[in-house]
């Protein structure tokens, strides 16, 4: 009995081959999965980053709104191998507080296309990822997690269906560039966005929200109103602090109908120009000076706070005390402050350099570094 055909179907169906065992990396569960079974050399396909996250958190779009962090990749290895950017899966609007962020809740899949080089050796090779991504409920954790997948090599491309349909489904929420008639128009204070869409049915649509790629280029958390007419919609918008009349305002429009059912469509737009000037609009940053005049108030603030003012003027009566040595424990004083902060960040650095995620204000964070405080 020639048993070549069954070794070689059992291989690719209960081998390690096209999907890389998850991880966990606290809040979520990430894992790598080829959407081929066998990759051949030349060949161009489709690798899936799939996170399932902590029920209750969230993770970011490539803007992620007022605050938070996209994910980050960084393929090392193999080599010859050109890895596209991440496929952005449509958002959706995450309320904060005043703040509104853009990201993902539960399940999100990310698909990379990926070319092999023309000439490939070997059975199989090894996809190597790095990925960092910030989880955020009440607090944000920044973590990381490296992912490796094994794929075989033979002389053609051979797929596993159930992974078609998982990249089927992945790119069904990607947004697709739309040849579609988009202007930009200012209106007082506000601007509007118009889309051509004819025949859209303002009975049905229950929402229609705009996501642009520019950060702060509008007011995250301030409502986007709708006017549906004949030729398709417009979104009355406040311009956010990074506004200007040259600013790309390129980005996607995501549009839920009811259709018996919910259901959302998502699409690209590209519109770098605006007509007109919005008054009081925001020009983008402030100068140097205007930032250290707004430091120095800020510090004044801080240090009228109950919990500092009455430290300073206690230690400022002391030092009056001691007039013989007034300068010297003056300079000691503030030479102290200044090392005591370097001396933090400098072990914030070094814990970081070796790989661990923390962050200044992340231990409050820690149950048993709180208790600490407060026995302290």
């Amino acid at each position: 009995m020639n048993l070549r055909p069954f070794c070689l179907t059992f291989l690719l169906l209960f081998s390690t081959v096209g999907l890389a065992n998850p991880i966990n990396t606290g809040n979520l569960d990430a894992r790598l999965v080829s959407v081929p079974s066998q990759i051949s050399a030349g060949a161009t396909f489709t690798l899936l980053l799939e996170h399932k996250i902590r029920p209750g958190w969230h993770t970011y779009w490539v803007n992620p709104g007022d605050s938070g962090a996209a994910t980050k990749l960084t393929w090392r290895g193999p080599e010859g191998f050109k890895f596209s950017e991440i496929a952005w899966p449509y958002p959706e609007r995450i309320p904060y507080g005043p703040l509104m962020n853009y990201g993902y809740h539960d399940r999100v899949v990310y698909p990379i296309e990926v070319t092999a080089p023309a000439a490939l050796s070997g059975n199989s090779v090894t996809f190597d990822l790095k990925g960092e991504w910030l989880v955020c409920a009440d607090v944000c954790i920044p973590e990381r997690g490296e992912l490796q997948l094994t794929v075989p090599i033979g002389p053609e491309l051979l797929f596993n269906s159930a992974n078609q349909a998982e990249e089927t489904a992945a790119r069904q929420r990607v947004p697709q560039l739309l040849s579609i008639a988009t202007s930009v128009t200012a209106q007082d204070d506000k601007f509007s966005l118009s889309i051509e869409m004819p025949g859209l049915d303002s009975a049905r649509v229950k929402s229609v929200h705009y996501f642009p790629f520019h950060e702060y280029l509008i007011d995250n958390p301030a409502e986007q109103k709708l006017t549906v007419n004949q030729s398709g919609f417009e979104l009355l918008l406040t311009p956010g602090y990074e506004y200007s009349d040259t600013a790309s305002f390129d980005g996607i429009v995501v549009i839920e109908e009811e259709a018996g059912e919910l259901r959302t469509t998502a699409f690209e737009i590209q519109s770098s120009r605006s007509t007109g000037a919005i008054g009081g609009a925001a020009e983008g940053g402030i100068s140097l000076a205007s930032a250290l005049v707004f430091a120095f108030i800020g510090g004044l603030i801080l240090n009228l706070m109950p919990c500092v003012f009455p430290v300073l003027s206690i230690k400022i009566l002391s030092l009056l005390g001691e007039t013989a040595h007034l300068k010297r424990h003056g300079w000691m004083y503030v030479l102290g402050v200044v090392l005591s902060f370097m001396a933090i960040a400098g072990l914030l650095i070094i814990l970081r350099a070796g790989g661990a995620e923390i962050g200044w204000g992340f231990q409050l964070q820690s149950p048993f570094f709180v208790a600490f405080l407060v026995l302290l």
